[in-house]
């Protein structure tokens, strides 16, 4: 685990909480506060396994609504090599409308960076979740990604949950071997079984692979450009 992690989540979701609109102390005190662990999955692969983490804590609602995002990875060990916090203030402006404003920081061993976020949530269908996310560096690098989630229910207590990512560039970035225009795309399908209270088990399979210029980089490199892994794993919310 990276030293000095949680020392900068608090620092963010100070600065994210203070971007929020005329929240008094009264009402801050009172915001209902909801936590979601959805992946925490084994990656199991040719070769190597590793580690993969999405979770984000929400405290308020309606326009008066804060998140806290933890993501974190690994490439080839069972330990988190890198983690990302977002501190957001994600007004809800419609029923099935989120928007987020605030920042993100990126922490790992090689490289460090801090970015503004912008995105939207949506709720595209009872079934059918959608997002795009936009991060502008520090050093004036502008990147995005976008996901559709589906959630089919089997029966009672399994759930068909396949999902699709895009990431993109605007421009190219060779310290982070990107070119501009798309850049990864990820497809994968899990089977959540429902456990006992707010947890779930599951299982799938994942592919990830490099696209467009980005690909060329990373082949001429000698780097993996593509991969397929098995996933399992557990989502808790409460």
């Amino acid at each position: 685990m990276l030293l000095g992690a949680h020392r900068v989540s608090w620092a963010i979701v100070a600065v994210a909480l203070a971007t929020g609109i005329g929240t008094d102390v009264a009402t801050a005190a009172s915001l209902p506060i909801r936590a979601e662990v959805d992946l925490l999955e084994l990656r199991i692969g040719p070769g190597n396994r590793h580690l993969a983490l999405e979770s984000t804590v929400t405290a308020g609602a309606d326009l008066h609504q804060f998140a806290l995002k933890v993501d974190g990875g690994s490439d080839a060990r069972v330990a988190f090599d890198w983690l990302q916090f977002q501190a957001l203030w994600m007004p809800q402006v419609s029923s099935g409308a989120t928007l987020a404003v605030g920042l993100r920081r990126d922490e790992s061993k090689g490289r460090d960076l801090t970015y503004a976020a912008a995105g939207a949530e949506l709720d595209l269908a009872p079934w059918l979740a959608g997002e795009h996310y936009f991060y502008l560096s520090r050093h004036g690098d502008l990147t995005g990604g976008a996901k559709l989630s589906v959630r089919w229910p089997l029966t009672k207590r399994l759930t068909l949950e396949p999902r699709v990512q895009l990431g993109w560039s605007a421009q190219e970035i060779p310290a982070e071997k990107l070119s501009a225009g798309l850049t990864d795309m990820q497809a994968s399908i899990r089977l959540r079984r429902a456990m006992c209270g707010n947890a779930d088990l599951y299982v799938g399979v994942l592919h990830r692979r490099l696209i467009g210029g980005t690909y060329s980089i990373a082949r001429s490199a000698g780097d993996a450009v593509a991969g397929t892994t098995a996933v399992i794993g557990m989502g808790l919310s409460f």
